[in-house]
């Protein structure tokens, strides 16, 4: 997170404190993508009052390119947030693993990983080896990890998104 001081010399209004939060968003597809969007509107209206956002968002589809990968890691590795969006049905792919690879634990690090699931678990010990994965990378990367649990109550806003409503 940065923060900016600005000083008003022989002003009235003293010292003003300006916070920026960056944010990374890595989505499996528009559902994920959708749901994570969702989370990100969430954050910004309840902080934004306090905070600036800055929001870069990547598709797992991207992130297969070499030279989209080198620069979504070098977002993430500024990042204070990122936000893993997936279903969690099958394992993450090999190219976000190699992502994850490129930025945990370089320069400032992101101070928190969030794991976002955009939909009811199909195989909950899938989800639950995704979910330990990915803690696993924030505890590497010394992040705070946060997983969106299966018995969200976000679950009937993905069966909007999805059309089982």
């Amino acid at each position: 997170m940065r923060t900016t001081l600005f000083s008003e010399r022989g002003g009235d209004e003293g010292l003003q404190i300006s916070c920026s939060i960056n944010v990374v968003i890595a989505f499996e597809d528009s559902i994920a993508g959708d749901h994570a969007q969702a989370f990100y509107e969430h954050l910004s209206r309840r902080l934004g009052a306090d905070f600036e956002f800055t929001r870069y968002q990547w598709s797992f589809t991207l992130l297969r390119d070499q030279k989209v990968s080198e620069v979504a890691a070098h977002d993430a590795s500024m990042a204070d947030i990122v936000i893993i969006a997936t279903h969690g049905d099958t394992e993450l792919p090999e190219h976000v693993d190699q992502w994850f690879q490129e930025w945990v634990g370089r320069n400032a690090g992101p101070m928190a990983l969030v794991a976002l699931f955009a939909c009811p678990a199909l195989c909950s010990q899938t989800r639950d080896d995704v979910r330990s994965a990915l803690a696993r990378i924030a505890q590497t990367g010394g992040m705070d990890f946060f997983a969106e649990p299966d018995n969200s109550p976000n679950t009937e806003f993905i069966n909007r998104l999805t059309g089982k409503i």
